[in-house]
Formats: structure tokens, C-alpha cells, sequence
């Protein structure tokens, strides 16, 4: 799916050099989400829901990544972190950009007020983080607010608005109730290391 997206992107501007300016008109070409897991001896240690998106913006063409995950780390306060990169495609080349910020808003939250909001110089992706004890309520939403047709916002640092775009809702069926049964079990698991009834 990851290397279709971005083919398509690339298409789409192979013979569009030219571009404007952030702020215009999203269209969500194509979108897709799946479930997350991460195992370690059997033990649950990350749920969540990993999604992928096309997208133009005034003859320009994105490949998204993103994700909201939940971390059950032993012996560490459970957390919360949203994840998201993006490739453009120029004169028939994937281009990478270094997000100098992003956020995903639903409701009244926002990523932006995580204790962890941070570029990735690595990757280029933007993380933001946050635990059970600083965001109690979260956790019950978070990663359901993608089922739900949340804001997200990224900027690439040329000086230009955020690219901001509401996710569609996702046509995969099962992919939240896999990701409520993952955060079912990680949560029992860390109730039972805790030994509490």
C-alpha cells in the first residue's frame, strides 16, 4: 500500500513542476488504516492504528504516514504518542520533508498540548508524547478519535501556513475493534503485574 500511495503521487505531478503556496484546497486521494501490535515474550508492549493517505494541495502531492499508538512498557506509566511523516512528489522524485511541526486534533484535545512534541531528525517525522498520569482521559479516545474523523496539521518549514486536512473515516472494517481488543489485553496484563483487582 506504502509504495502505491506514493506512485500515485508521483503521477499525479510528474509533468506539474511548478506549485503553490500551503494553505489551498486538501483532497484526500486515498486513505487506508490497519491495526497495530507490537509483542514482546507474549507480552503486549504497543497498540494502536497506523493510517496512510494521498493527498494534492494546489498541484502538489503528499504521501502521509501517521500513527496513534498506546505503549504498555513494564514498569513504566502507560503512554500515549502520535507519529506522522511526509514525501512529496516533485519532478517524478520522493522528496522528504522535515516537519518542523504537526498535530492531530479531535474535540477538545490536541496533540500540541503533549509534554512531548518534538521533530525527529532521523526520520524526519514529527513525535509527540504523553502518559497516563499527565492525560488520564485520553486514553479511552485517543486512538478511537481516528475512527471518528479527526484534524490533522503538519508544516514543512518553508516559511508557509500548515498543510491542515480533516482524516476521512476509514471503509476498513474491524481495524478499532482490533486495536480495543490489543488495548483490553495490555491493560489486564499491567493490572495483573500491578495486582490490582
Amino acid at each position: 500500500m506504502r509504495g502505491a500511495i506514493y506512485f500515485f503521487a508521483i503521477l499525479i505531478t510528474l509533468f506539474t513542476p511548478s506549485y503553490s503556496l500551503a494553505g489551498g484546497v486538501v483532497d484526500v486521494l486515498d486513505a487506508a488504516y490497519k491495526p497495530l501490535m507490537q509483542t514482546k515474550d507474549g507480552r503486549i508492549h504497543n497498540c494502536g492504528v497506523h493510517f496512510s493517505l494521498a493527498i494534492t494541495i494546489d498541484n502538489r502531492a503528499f504521501g502521509i504516514q501517521g500513527s496513534v499508538n498506546e505503549f504498555y512498557f513494564k514498569n513504566k506509566t502507560p503512554s500515549i504518542a502520535f507519529k506522522i511523516t511526509a514525501v512529496e512528489a516533485r519532478q517524478g522524485k520522493i522528496v522528504r520533508h522535515n516537519l518542523t511541526s504537526a498535530f492531530l486534533r479531535y474535540q477538545n484535545f490536541s496533540t500540541t498540548s503533549f509534554y512531548f512534541n518534538e521533530p525527529s531528525p532521523e526520520s524526519g517525522a514529527w513525535l509527540a508524547m504523553t502518559d497516563m498520569e499527565k492525560s488520564p482521559n485520553l486514553f479511552a479516545r485517543f486512538i478511537l478519535s481516528l475512527a471518528d474523523k479527526p484534524w490533522i496539521g503538519f508544516n514543512i518549514g518553508d516559511g508557509a501556513s500548515d498543510f491542515t486536512m480533516q482524516l476521512p473515516k476509514p471503509k476498513e472494517r474491524g481495524v478499532f475493534d482490533d486495536s480495543a481488543s490489543c488495548s483490553l489485553q495490555a491493560i489486564e496484563q499491567v493490572q495483573k503485574e500491578l495486582n490490582i483487582q
